[in-house]
């Protein structure tokens, strides 16, 4: 039994390592998208500020643990093997489908791909149970439902919102500033910069620092309140933007960025880490909570315990699992700097909202063409409604777009200004931490990516002739998501019966696989971007 333990063991923490990495590859994005679109720095300088606030976020995820612990299933209608066959199986699942769509190039959901992969495992389970349950009602008592219906909901209707908060917010805000502020509008630059600031500092607080050291290292922060907290960080971050780009020439929107890329990889470590090792750490405990009880039957062990806090409870403060979130940072930092998939997914997205035209990724679809038709048919109505001033006034706004050009210091493309990336990286803050707040359930990836192509779209960004290949790319993208849904449902569905049926001698096969396809889809991007390069 100790070898099998250990076995277990060895292979939740393996599991857990290539889901970090394919994870990451993945939704990096999320927080790499406005800064490397925008070249604020070289790309090391970029991928370094991200990293730093990766390993912050690590140490404060542990509040949202709960999600894979008893948000998705109960653990009280299983026992320990069946557990761990759920593990492995959701695990193994994600890691192939996230290669295959870090192989692709294509950005994806990630919280998508964890849900329904439980969900499917979890459904797998039951129905080999005996006591089959008769009914939806009776499938609540080993799956959460109703929860699962309303992530559903809130991820549908994140989707256009996101897009059109997206869109309107950068189209008043080009509004304001135009294309050519460069050196001007430093007042209301320091003021709205500030805002935006202050907008991700609250993200943080509500939905990055909520975890591990709060009550010990950030009681004061509590006590101060929040009202409090978030004026003092509006007025210094005013004037401090104030002075450093009057007297230094400092652009703004590039400071903002800078703060906004850190905040977001700190709030992304601190809330998403959980896809990618919260079901093997939940598993490791079990191990563990099943080695602390004298004269447990392993096929019988329950697993009540955990429907309680774990971020209150002692195995929170063990060394064991905080040497786990330091090692998932070091990880991350690790497929930050060296995985070549993680560049494919973050310049399609990147690429699907640039400024200039150019040779486009994805080819016209028929349901692009009849909806860029039927937008082109409705401005068209509404450009003649508006006087001729108010049309004048705002095409010059909007006049002299940024050019697709390179960067004198680094020789890298900008594919759109800071002033761009800075609402990005607000809007999608703002968006995620009122969810976070309302409770209403959504997916990050879906915010800041529909947030992206909002604001590439009222930027203009989307021309007469490109709008059907960008709009084809969005659709496809969007595709994707459910394929995620659909793929992650019935790969855990299949693996788990196999688990069940074949044993751990099926796990260490499905491992091999693992490590196979890696290595495979490896060499194969390889030869693609070879290919492209050349």
């Amino acid at each position: 039994m100790d070898i099998f333990i250990w076995f277990t063991v060895i292979l939740l923490v393996l599991l857990a390592v290539f889901h970090l990495v394919t994870g990451v590859s993945n939704d990096a994005v999320n927080f790499l998208n406005a800064a490397i679109g925008s070249r604020v720095a070289s790309s090391k300088v970029i991928l370094a500020l991200a990293g730093s606030g990766l390993v912050i976020g690590t140490f404060f995820s542990g509040g949202m643990m709960e999600v894979v612990r008893n948000g998705v299933i109960n653990p009280s209608g299983f026992l320990l093997h069946e557990l761990l066959i759920i593990v492995v199986a959701v695990t193994v699942a994600n890691i192939l489908l996230l290669d295959a769509f870090n192989t692709a190039g294509f950005p994806t959901s990630t919280t998508i791909s964890v849900i329904f992969s439980l969900i499917g495992a979890a459904l797998a389970i039951v129905l080999i149970k005996q006591n089959t349950p008769d009914g939806l009602e009776g499938y609540s008592a080993f799956i959460n439902t109703d929860r699962v219906f309303m992530i559903f909901a809130g991820i549908l209707a994140s989707i256009l919102f996101a897009f059109i908060t997206g869109a309107m917010a950068q189209f008043f805000t080009r509004l304001l500033f135009t294309f050519r502020h460069q050196g001007k509008y430093n007042l209301l630059f320091s003021i709205i910069g500030a805002l935006a600031i202050t907008t991700i500092f609250y993200l943080l607080i509500k939905k990055g620092i909520g975890g591990m050291f709060w009550e010990e290292n950030f009681q004061w922060l509590q006590n101060l309140g929040t009202q409090k907290v978030l004026m003092g960080v509006f007025w210094g971050s005013a004037l401090s933007l104030w002075g450093l780009a009057t007297l230094f020439h400092i652009d703004i929107p590039r400071l903002v960025v800078f703060f906004g890329t850190f905040a977001l990889a700190l709030s992304f470590a601190s809330n998403d880490l959980v896809n990618f090792i919260g079901l093997p750490l939940t598993g490791i405990e079990s191990i563990k909570e099943y080695l602390n009880t004298p004269n447990a039957s392993f096929s019988h062990f329950p697993l009540q315990f955990l429907n309680t806090d774990w971020e209150r409870s002692l195995h929170f403060r063990d060394s064991v699992y905080v040497g786990f979130f330091l090692m998932a940072g070091i990880v991350m930092v690790v497929t930050l700097f060296l995985s070549k998939k993680l560049h494919s997914v973050t310049e399609t997205e990147v690429y699907l909202g640039r400024q200039s035209a150019g040779q486009e990724r994805f080819e016209p679809s028929p349901l692009s063409k009849v909806l860029v038709r039927s937008f082109l048919n409705v401005y068209q109505k509404a450009e003649q409604l508006l006087p001729a001033r108010v049309h004048a006034f705002i095409s010059d706004r909007f006049k002299a777009p940024l050019p697709l050009h390179r960067q004198p210091a680094t020789d890298e493309v900008i594919y759109f200004d800071t002033v761009r990336a800075s609402v990005n990286l607000v809007i999608a803050s703002l968006l995620i931490s009122i969810g976070t707040y309302l409770r209403f359930p959504l997916s990050t990836t879906f915010v800041v990516f529909m947030v992206a192509m909002g604001t590439s779209f009222a930027d203009q960004a989307w021309g007469r002739e490109s709008a059907v290949y960008r709009l084809s790319g969005v659709l496809s993208i969007l595709g994707g998501w459910f394929i995620t849904a659909s793929g992650g449902f019935i790969g855990a569905f299949l693996f788990s019966l196999a688990l069940h049926w074949g044993g751990w001698p099926v796990a260490l096969v499905l491992f091999l696989i693992v490590l196979v396809t890696l290595w495979q889809t490896n060499k194969y991007h390889h030869r693609k971007g070879k290919k492209k390069k050349n």
